[in-house]
């Protein structure tokens, strides 16, 4: 009788664990990389902002002085490693939409493809800062500098002028 009430009251402890973590928002698939980034490019080459949105889209502006162009679409990432200041990882981009008028292989993800990076991200615990340096896997074209956080609203600002809506 009483190896019964031990193996009882464990399994009553494992169940109320589990219902605990279930219901403190447990990370089961992390991202660390959700939010909005820019990449400033001076002497007239192009800019970049864009942000990655925690259901797996994306949106980028590719803009130089006076035009922009907007691609659109889902990311999936593979994490290679993960803790609150630091990832690594591979992150793949697919296009769904992208504003005509850049000559071809003028956008940074081409149309059709996995466009794959590999991605280091890191976070300063002091600040609000996160830089995000994206590395392609193979042949794709790369970005110019590291991506530094921006605000999700003065990205959604620039994402309405040079689209005219927000996606």
């Amino acid at each position: 009788m009483c190896m019964r009430k031990s193996v009882l009251s464990r399994i009553l402890v494992a169940v109320a664990v589990l219902l605990l973590a279930s219901s403190c928002g447990v990370i089961v698939h992390p991202n660390p990389l959700i939010g909005s980034y820019k990449i400033l490019v001076a002497e007239e080459g192009f800019s970049y902002a864009f942000t990655l949105r925690e259901d797996g889209t994306y949106s980028m502006i590719q803009y130089v002085e006076d035009r922009g162009y907007v691609t659109s679409g889902t990311y999936a990432i593979d994490l290679a490693s993960f803790d609150f200041e630091m990832a690594t990882g591979e992150i793949r981009f697919r296009v769904d939409r992208q504003t005509p008028g850049l000559f071809e292989g003028g956008y940074c993800f081409a149309e059709g493809v996995d466009n794959v990076y590999l991605f280091e991200w890191s976070a300063d615990a002091s600040t609000p800062s996160r830089i995000l340096r994206l590395s392609p896997a193979a042949g794709e074209n790369g970005f110019p500098e590291d991506a530094v956080s921006m605000d999700d609203e003065v990205f959604a600002a620039q994402l309405e002028k040079w689209e005219g809506e927000s996606i």
